[in-house]
């Protein structure tokens, strides 16, 4: 009886530890299931991440490329004319051009304040620019920057377009050569008029959106055509 009796509270010793066992096993499947879960979401957030930052990397230097291309093929074209339409990522806001050519007697203080308040890259630029050869560029300012064309937020890459004038396009079709212009970016998306000079391409807006939004009081915060 006394062997059955120690059987018994073996047997019941043995059950209580497995099901211990059988307990601390499910825990770490558990452990092991949460572990597992959180490294899959982890690189696969980290994935999708650096994906849409390669996506947006390549949509921004086929935009730079393009925009500078364009720019440079069409300026020995005297009297061509095109409308060309560049697509940029969505996270840009604004663009500013600036000719690095124009002297002090362009950029007035006025228009470096108003350009100021656009954008703060382009602002120390053509201050530097200015503070060089008392303002008188001759030219010459174009050689010593690496851009000429600066987005909102900063763009990692520099822009560098060649030689060009800005011209506000008047309703009788009239041009007044401007220093800078800054424009919104609506959906990344960016409309220009090209005009082949022969020693340097002419830049403006399309005159529907550039008559629309400067008639509308000329509201820097839509667009920014400096006269």
């Amino acid at each position: 009886m006394t062997q059955s009796f120690q059987k018994s509270i073996t047997h019941k010793r043995i059950k209580r530890l497995t099901k211990k066992a059988q307990v601390i096993g499910q825990v770490f499947v558990y452990i092991l299931a949460a572990v597992t879960f959180v490294l899959i979401s982890l690189f696969g957030y980290n994935a999708i991440t650096q994906f849409v930052g390669n996506s947006e990397q390549v949509e921004f230097l086929s935009f730079k490329n393009s925009f500078e291309r364009s720019v440079k093929d069409i300026y020995t074209e005297y009297g061509a004319v095109r409308q060309e339409k560049y697509s940029l990522p969505a996270e840009y806001s604004k663009i500013c051009l600036v000719n690095l050519n124009a002297g002090s007697d362009k950029f007035t203080p006025d228009k470096v304040e108003e350009l100021c308040s656009h954008n703060a890259l382009a602002c120390s630029v053509v201050n530097e620019m200015l503070s060089q050869d008392n303002g008188n560029a001759n030219g010459l300012a174009y050689g010593k920057f690496d851009s000429n064309v600066f987005l909102s937020p900063t763009s990692p890459y520099p822009i560098k377009l060649y030689r060009f004038t800005l011209c506000d396009i008047h309703p009788d079709g009239t041009c007044t050569e401007i220093p800078y212009l800054c424009t919104p970016l609506r959906s990344g998306l960016l409309n220009l008029v090209l005009e082949g000079k022969g020693d340097h391409t002419e830049i403006s807006l399309p005159q529907s959106s550039s008559t629309e939004e400067v008639s509308q009081g000329d509201d820097f915060a839509d667009v920014s055509i400096s006269n």
